[in-house]
């Protein structure tokens, strides 16, 4: 949205959206998340290539999810709130469509890191001895690297379609970080954004683990002596399901927000009227906002809350270190 449209709306034709006080807030609001973030993601990555102890299966394409959480916390929580909070850019214009292309790629990455991560879970629980679960198990990597290259391609659109664009306000020159599509353009856009970032890979995680839960709900336990030992690890496995599920649970209830206010902002541009009304869409926007950056610290704590054997690593990396 045009910043000097929203300057002409908060009664003093500033561009900067809120008082000093409610920007100090702001700061350390998403500065607190940012470093919570990294701290949280460095624990969380050190510990996992460090114990054996921690679902030895998986363990690499969590590795991914917290490099993928830390480049939003280093190149997207600071300059995204930024800009709009003061209503221009203030960082050099190179870094305009780089930081936005950052962002995006790190968000692609981290929802195929899921559905990798399902199909993982859903071959090798229902499909055990077929070739995509070999493939899966044997070529991480690859998939891993498969999955950042194909993230870094989608991401040279914002490369090529974000500038910071110059604007006259009052007697100076400042820019505005936007994407240079027309009105239709930005429709298409926001519609194959949310279905590539979104829409799809939720759809198929959704599948996935769906087919899991029938499939371990309708599964009867082996009638043998190792009836005890089957079960636990069946347990196990259900624990881990219902981490991985918390997980997309997690990620879209913080992503679905902000795809809902870009298809507001595009398909139904707002015109305020009122003082309420503008500030209705700043503290609306940034509720939205927060809650897509705060993605990026919260898997760390879901593998803490939901997974025994990662308590038990982080204890034993807390003894050993003192």
């Amino acid at each position: 949205m045009d910043p000097t449209y929203l300057a002409s709306l908060n009664n003093s034709y500033e561009l900067e959206l809120l008082n000093d006080e409610w920007q100090i807030i702001i700061i350390v609001w998403y500065s607190s998340t940012a470093i919570l973030s990294l701290i949280s993601n460095i624990l969380a990555i050190f510990i996992l290539i460090t114990s054996d102890r921690f679902m030895s299966e998986i363990w690499k394409y969590l590795v991914n999810l917290s490099v993928a959480d830390i480049l939003m916390a280093m190149f997207s929580i600071p300059f995204t709130y930024t800009s709009f909070m003061l209503g221009q850019w203030i960082f050099p214009t190179w870094l305009c469509p780089f930081i936005q292309s950052v962002q995006l790629c790190s968000v692609y990455v981290s929802v195929y890191t899921l559905a990798v991560i399902g199909f993982d879970r859903y071959f090798a629980i229902i499909h055990p001895f077929h070739h995509p679960v070999i493939y899966l198990k044997t070529h991480r990597i690859i998939v891993i690297v498969t999955v950042w290259i194909t993230g870094i391609m989608f991401s040279f659109v914002q490369l090529l379609q974000t500038r910071a664009v110059p604007f006259r306000y009052g007697n100076e020159t400042l820019y505005d970080c936007k994407e240079l599509w027309n009105q239709d353009e930005g429709r298409y856009y926001t519609i194959f954004l949310f279905i590539i970032t979104f829409g799809l890979p939720i759809s198929i995680l959704i599948f996935v683990y769906a087919s899991i839960g029938v499939h371990l709900w309708q599964k009867k336990m082996p009638g043998n002596p190792e009836t005890i030992r089957d079960l636990a690890q069946w347990q196990q496995k259900i624990k881990v399901i219902k981490m991985l599920i918390m997980i997309v649970i997690i990620f879209v209830v913080c992503w679905l927000p902000i795809h809902i206010h870009s298809f507001i902002v595009w398909f139904h541009p707002i015109h305020f009227q009122t003082y309420i009304g503008y500030m209705s869409y700043v503290i609306s926007f940034f509720l939205c906002h927060w809650l897509a950056m705060a993605h990026s610290f919260l898997n760390p704590f879901i593998y803490g809350f939901m997974s025994e054997n990662f308590k038990v690593c982080i204890h034993s990396f807390i003894h050993s270190s003192l």
